[in-house]
Order: structure tokens, then sequence, then C-alpha cells
């Protein structure tokens, strides 16, 4: 008897720098460490989603887009 293969989850990544400094993590290495760390997991990444520049205080248009993703079963993970 065959199985059909588990399917993977699906992630959206979502990547945010509030603002540029020597000491702040990249956006480009956010995005590194998240594709390694999805590899390990055996997640299927359905998305990346990136502000950049955003402030705690500032509207996170894509943090939104991610959590609604969540919502409507696109994404298992965030």
């Amino acid at each position: 008897m065959h199985t059909a293969p588990t399917p993977r989850p699906k992630a959206v990544l979502y990547l945010r720098l509030s603002r540029k400094t020597e000491a702040s993590t990249s956006i480009v290495r956010q995005n590194e460490e998240l594709l390694a760390l999805a590899e390990r997991e055996a997640w299927e990444v359905v998305e990346t989603l990136t502000d950049d520049g955003k402030s705690g205080g500032k509207q996170r248009e894509k943090a939104k887009h991610a959590l609604a993703m969540l919502a409507s079963g696109e994404a298992d993970i965030l």
C-alpha cells in the first residue's frame, strides 16, 4: 500500500528592520537565517514579506498581510 507524502508546512517569512545601523541585523541576514531554518524544518516558503524602515510605532502593512495569510490558511507558519 502506497501512502501519499505528508504535505510540508507552508511558511511565510516576515523580515523587519526599524532602522539601519552598524549593529542592526540586516534584512539580508534575517532572510538567510529564516531560509536556513525553513530548509532544516522542511517548510515550503510560500512568500517572503519585508517591512524595511518601519519602527514599532509605524504601520506594518506586510505584517498584517502575513497574519492574514495565516488566518486564511495560505500559510501555516509565520
